[in-house]
């Protein structure tokens, strides 16, 4: 006689009732060898996937030590890049982009030739540069470069200055323009414009019979005219001792040596103020009354807005929307602030002007500065212009 103690904690005793004790222990024997089996599987598979995990484990550590690697390497990239303007954040690199693509789009889309719509004609060293780019991201159309043509003549073509663009014809001028789409607007930026009025005027009026002379808006902004002397004083002389092979009458004594704004101020400034001059290309550029009274008499007055430099920079919202209303321009488009241009730094530059020099340019150009207010009020411009035009304030001079 013996006992078997079944999965349910009883003894059951005699062979007599063997029978009954293997029906009871069935259920639980069967249990127990399922159990039994599948251990042995999940043993099995953990045997086969012990290297497929191995390998996952070792990829996905791969993939982690290159990330680290690639985010170290884009830091330090970003590091050493240096900032352009005065939006360096996420609008403004989507502002430069937008502008490289629309650069790859021109190069590849002949289209029909087309004159400019709008002319952003100077002053020169007065902002020009911070307008055209602000127009351009807001999707006017600048021109297209061709061949070895220097990059910045997407901004300003320089064909009414220079003679040997100029002698090329309106076709030459066009062709920059004809891959503007025919529902934007085209501009060139091109600040010496401001000296050729008469030829302005005789190119649009060759142009598919004129239609476009009547049409075309321009854009003119004026600057305080010592403050533009010296910084184009600045503008010129840096280049001048930056690169030896430049050659610009403006920079050099008898001598060889670069010019002082005091002697600019004598030599170049005060001789170019006469209008009588015979050298053209080298009019005073801040006798703003003797250029713009040329304007007035060869296109309407309606077609010109004048802005002030200085609200540029103090209320610039309100400037944008002068541009804004003479142009038609959405304002639901704005792509945001101006970015400042041309701002050069370097140890030699001039920041203020001597007070000498600048009571002497101040006894030449304030009597100028009167009569180009005369001219605004006698002749008033668009709505969007400012009326009265603001009198310039000349900065404060450093005692010598």
């Amino acid at each position: 006689m013996y006992c078997h103690h079944n999965s349910y904690g009883y003894a059951a005793a005699g062979g007599s009732t063997h029978s009954a004790m293997m029906a009871v222990g069935q259920r639980p024997l069967r249990r127990r060898q399922r159990r039994q089996q599948g251990g042995r599987l999940e043993h099995a598979c953990r045997i086969r996937q012990g290297p497929l995990s191995s390998l996952v484990i070792f990829a996905g550590a791969a993939a982690l030590v290159l990330v680290v690697i690639y985010t170290c390497i884009g830091l330090f990239t970003m590091r050493q890049m240096p900032h352009v303007g005065r939006h360096n954040g996420k609008r403004g690199q989507m502002r430069r982009h937008r502008r490289q693509r629309q650069h790859d789009d021109d190069s590849a889309s002949p289209g029909t030739p087309r004159l400019p719509d709008v002319l952003l004609i100077g002053a020169q060293k007065a902002g020009s540069s911070a307008l055209a780019n602000w127009l351009f991201d807001y999707g006017v159309c600048p021109a297209r470069v061709f061949g070895q043509e220097p990059r910045f003549y997407r901004k300003e073509v320089h064909f009414f200055g220079d003679k040997q663009r100029y002698a090329q014809g309106v076709d030459f001028y066009a062709k920059r323009f004809a891959h503007c789409p025919r529902d934007a607007l085209a501009m060139d930026a091109t600040p010496a414009t401001m000296l050729y009025a008469d030829q302005v005027r005789k190119t649009y009026e060759e142009w598919e019979g004129g239609i476009l002379a009547n049409k075309v808006k321009i854009l003119v902004v004026l600057r305080e005219p010592n403050s533009r002397e010296l910084s184009w004083y600045n503008h010129v002389t840096l280049k001048c001792r930056t690169d030896r092979t430049y050659s610009h009458p403006d920079c050099y004594n008898a001598d060889g040596s670069v010019r002082s704004f005091s002697e600019y101020a004598r030599d170049v400034t005060l001789q170019h103020v006469d209008i009588g001059s015979t050298r053209r290309k080298q009019l005073c550029r801040g006798h703003y009354a003797h250029l713009l009274r040329e304007w007035f008499a060869t296109f309407r007055r309606s077609q010109i807005l004048i802005l002030s430099y200085d609200e540029m920079f103090e209320n610039e919202n309100r400037m944008m929307q002068r541009v804004q209303s003479f142009l038609n321009l959405d304002p639901r488009s704005n792509p945001g602030r101006m970015e400042e241009k041309n701002t050069k730094n370097n140890e030699r530059k001039v920041r203020s002007i001597a007070c000498d020099v600048n009571d002497i340019l101040n006894s030449v150009f304030d009597p100028l500065n009167d009569g180009l207010y005369r001219l605004l009020e006698e002749n008033p411009g668009p709505e969007a212009e400012q009326r009265p035009f603001p009198t310039f304030v000349t900065k404060n001079c450093t005692t010598s």
